[in-house]
């Protein structure tokens, strides 16, 4: 798994910070959401859904770990809920910090080009709202991994729910590669070519995971 966002991006996004979105309720999460406001925006749903699959997968293994039948997987089955615990954590994070580096990077592009280049933290912003959602599109690949090594190893009845982590999972790559795109026009030309290929083998590799996990949890009749 890679690592979260530096210091300094954490730095620069800080200041937008107010009432963490986790510590709300979901009902006031999803209002926010709705409103006519910059953010919590397409990244911060992002890493929520990432999240939502890693505590999804987490559930599938809790409820096979101890089970007899499944003794000889349980080794593999406790550090799968290891890794999918540490990725939710990070996602969790980086709920967060996409909400604050949305806000920081808003607020600048509301001035004219010129205006924003001569601002020292502009350059840190756009470096945030691209690393951050990159960062949302790794561990939610990660997570993806961990559900493709799972359908044999955990208890049949909780089949379906790999399934849906799995597909949520899926689903927050390609999401993170879209929260990237659209800030790209903001760096230089070689600068969006490299992220704009890191996103697309994030999305390359997700696809190749997800396909044969559907095959084996929702088999055509």
């Amino acid at each position: 798994m890679s690592q979260l966002p530096s210091d300094a991006a954490r730095q620069t996004v800080a200041a937008g910070s107010s009432t963490p979105l986790l510590a709300q309720s979901m009902a006031n999460f999803l209002a926010s959401l709705a409103a006519k406001s910059p953010a919590p925006g397409g990244g911060a749903a992002a890493a929520l859904t990432g999240a939502l699959a890693a505590a999804l997968a987490r559930m599938a293994i809790e409820y096979t770990l101890g089970k007899p039948r499944f003794q000889a997987v349980e080794n593999d089955l406790a550090a799968a809920l290891g890794q999918l615990a540490k990725a939710q954590a990070a996602l969790q994070e980086l709920i967060e910090e996409d909400n604050a580096a949305y806000e920081a990077l808003s607020r600048l592009l509301k001035l004219s080009a010129t205006e924003r280049h001569a601002r020292a933290e502009y350059q840190p912003a756009v470096a945030a709202a691209i690393a951050i959602p990159e960062s949302v599109g790794t561990f939610a690949l990660a997570v993806l991994e961990l559900c493709g090594q799972l359908p044999e190893k955990i208890n049949p009845l909780l089949i379906s729910d790999l399934g849906i982590a799995a597909e949520l999972a899926h689903a927050t790559v390609h999401a993170a590669k879209l929260n990237v795109l659209i800030n790209l026009p903001l760096l230089d030309a070689h600068q969006a070519a490299r992220h704009r290929q890191t996103m697309e083998a994030q999305c390359k590799k997700a696809d190749a995971i997800h396909a044969p996990i559907q095959a084996h949890v929702a088999p055509r009749p």
